[in-house]
């Protein structure tokens, strides 16, 4: 290639591939990372502990195409009754932020976090439902 203006454009668009197929794999593999059943150890509410409430807490991430899938969120309150939301997950292009959609009997509701997943350990800080601030701790089951 002699063509100067051609090589720029070549290496503009391989550059372009290159960041495209990056921003996939980290998208994927975050995603499988997410997939499966978390214990909720924490889960705070405008820094109150719900867990205090509860007996125990799940969220089961499903498998994920393009950093987008289903999930369910379970708990089981001190008397031993079971509840649970559930909905659709996103991930954002570099897989650091989670947006889920869910829904409780007839409420719908949208949660924005931050997320980060370091081995088995899952944080998610963010906005949760009516704009509380919820950050939730969690263990791989």
């Amino acid at each position: 290639m002699n063509n100067p203006t051609l090589k720029k454009a070549a290496i503009a668009l391989s550059a372009a591939a290159l960041v495209s197929s990056t921003g996939c794999s980290v998208v994927n593999r975050v995603s499988k990372q997410l997939e499966g059943d978390w214990d909720i150890q924490s889960w705070e509410v405008e820094g109150y502990d719900y867990m205090t409430y509860f007996q125990s807490a799940t969220i089961d991430f499903g498998s994920a195409e393009d950093g987008e899938g289903d999930f369910d969120w379970d708990w089981t309150d001190g008397a031993g009754d079971r509840y649970g939301f559930d909905g659709e997950f996103e991930l954002n292009d570099d897989a650091t932020e989670i947006e889920m959609d869910g829904s409780y009997s007839t409420y719908s509701f949208q949660l924005d976090f931050d997320l980060e997943i370091d081995g088995d350990d899952l944080e998610l800080d963010g906005t949760g439902i009516d704009g509380y601030s919820w950050k939730v701790e969690a263990v791989r089951q």
